[in-house]
């Protein structure tokens, strides 16, 4: 579905070369629409496509490990040969 610009932004197709869009400007963004849309940066042509409501935010990640949990444990060293 096409969605015109309405507020000015860089684009990227390809996800390297960047596009400067202008209020307009009329494009087929893909499935990036839903999101551009929800954040008022494009609208649909027809007008018939509604932003839908943010989804609920993901859970808290678990904490860091502590650094003692993170160090490998030292290897023994090889006991010396007496006499030598």
């Amino acid at each position: 579905m096409v969605h015109k610009v309405v507020k000015p932004f860089p684009y990227s197709e390809d996800g390297v070369t960047l596009i400067g869009l202008n209020v307009g400007d009329e494009r087929d963004f893909g499935a990036l629409a839903e999101g551009l849309a929800s954040e008022g940066w494009v609208e649909a042509v027809d007008g018939s496509v509604e932003p839908t409501p943010e989804p609920e935010p993901a859970p808290e990640p678990a904490p860091e490990p502590t650094p003692e949990s993170e160090q490998a444990p030292e290897p023994e060293k090889p006991a010396k040969k007496a006499g030598k």
